[in-house]
């Protein structure tokens, strides 16, 4: 799979989400951290079942879940209230519906055909190392702005952490630091775009609005790193790649974290 975009994160407030206990930890379902964990309180039990369930104020159209960190062997996810209402997970996912009996991977990426949910229930019954409390480090949950026809090669991808930290020179002459956080930044520079892509691009950058950035979706041993970014500077993709008009666009996309 090939870079991808997705719209920004739907669930984004803790109105939105009802636990059956660990209320005080549901902001860390989405603030950004993915080592900072919703924990179930006194479900540490095999025989229980944590439930989280998260609604929207009206209907939205879905085809991607993300989860990072979490410690969940046995699980079921499905929408609008129905147990029955599972996910149909594509082609190369470990399960062809969105219920697992024995999950050893920590982080997943969820791909689906588009469904139109106001509810969507997570319920977690056992996990990896027996009779813990359920763990969830991020949870993202979005529909596909796009994907790259073709990644950039190695020179046109440029991830960094963005270091934001004073720095204090003592008297001894050593230097004294405190980090106030690491953001995510990236430079990705294509060639050959053509006039459907850049279509989609040029609607990406003018919605003005965050997005989801995943660098390498896969639905098999991802990775985990989903970044929620906004495309800052100028749209540069007017540029042609050669003199041949035919052979499509070049350009740049800036790529900033956004606030924790």
């Amino acid at each position: 799979m090939n870079m991808e975009f997705i719209t920004g994160n739907l669930l984004n407030t803790t109105t939105m989400v009802t636990v059956n206990n660990g209320t005080s930890s549901v902001d860390n379902l989405f603030d950004g951290n993915n080592t900072s964990y919703f924990t179930s309180v006194g479900d540490n039990n095999d025989a229980t079942t944590t439930t989280i369930r998260v609604e929207f104020s009206t209907s939205k159209n879905i085809d991607r879940i993300a989860l990072e960190n979490i410690n969940w062997k046995g699980f079921k996810i499905y929408y609008n209230s129905n147990t029955a209402n599972t996910f149909s997970l594509d082609a190369g996912s470990p399960t062809s519906a969105s219920t697992w009996a024995s999950n050893s991977t920590t982080s997943l990426y969820l791909c689906f055909a588009t469904v139109a949910a106001s509810i969507i229930t997570f319920e977690i019954t056992t996990t990896m190392d027996a009779a813990e409390e359920k763990e969830v480090g991020e949870m993202w949950i979005g529909s596909l702005a796009h994907r790259f026809v073709d990644n950039p090669d190695a020179s046109g991808y440029d991830p960094k952490l963005d270091r934001h930290e004073y720095r204090h020179e003592m008297s001894d002459g050593g230097i004294s630091t405190f980090v106030i956080q690491d953001n995510f930044k990236a430079t990705v520079k294509r060639k050959y775009v053509d006039t459907s892509e850049f279509t989609d691009l040029k609607s990406l950058y003018q919605s003005n609005d965050e997005f989801m950035f995943i660098p390498f979706p896969t639905v098999t041993a991802w990775d985990g790193q989903i970044y929620q970014v906004v495309w800052t500077g100028d749209f540069d993709f007017y540029q042609y790649t050669s003199n041949h008009k035919g052979n499509g666009y070049s350009g740049k996309m800036t790529l900033e974290g956004v606030p924790k």
